[in-house]
């Protein structure tokens, strides 16, 4: 159970139309935890399977292209800053990729694009909400946030958001528990 009043809270959820994996399996939903690492991926990587070749000399673990992004990451981290690590995960893949993620050892949040297909609308510390789709996220701000402008984030900028306080960063993939349901129904 998660208490709302005592601690900070970050929930990620994401709607995808599929675009190369089986989308009856629960293991290719998002979000995507690995490494310490969770992340959420807007898009395609066209060259994913010859990145798993070539950099990590081995065959794709599976179908979902977005599974590269935190072991990636988690790799180029052990030597290199978050800024220059997502910049060459951008260098490398191909295709389209918006993402968000979060680090279990870091207290940081990090959003990037190749595409501009980013929103993000917040006041400092208090709340921080993003979007692919300007519009979506136009109509919580008006609802919700109090008509806060709603901002894009341009291609291939870096947005970090960084959290006030250190804490022990616990991440509950509500998916892992579904992974061996095999008739789960989804519309």
């Amino acid at each position: 159970n998660i208490d709302l009043t005592q601690d900070d809270l970050i929930l990620t959820g994401h709607t995808r139309l599929v675009t190369n994996c089986d989308r009856s399996l629960i293991a290719n939903n998002q979000p995507v935890v690995s490494n310490g690492i969770v992340v959420i991926h807007n898009g395609i990587i066209c060259n994913y399977s010859s990145i798993w070749r070539d950099v990590f000399k081995q065959n794709p673990p599976s179908e979902l292209d977005t599974d590269i992004i935190p072991i990636f990451l988690a790799q180029k981290l052990k030597s290199h800053s978050l800024e220059e690590a997502l910049e060459s995960l951008y260098q490398v893949i191909e295709g389209d990729a918006s993402i968000c993620c979060l680090f279990e050892d870091r207290n940081v949040l990090a959003l990037k694009t190749n595409t501009g297909s980013l929103y993000y609308s917040g006041i400092s510390n208090e709340y921080f909400v993003f979007a692919s789709q300007h519009a979506f996220l136009k109509k919580i701000s008006e609802k919700y946030l109090a008509s806060q402008p709603v901002h894009q984030l341009k291609p291939h900028v870096i947005k970090l958001l960084s959290f006030d306080q250190p804490k022990k960063t616990n991440f509950i993939d509500l998916n892992a528990s579904q992974k061996e349901k095999r008739d789960l129904k989804r519309c």
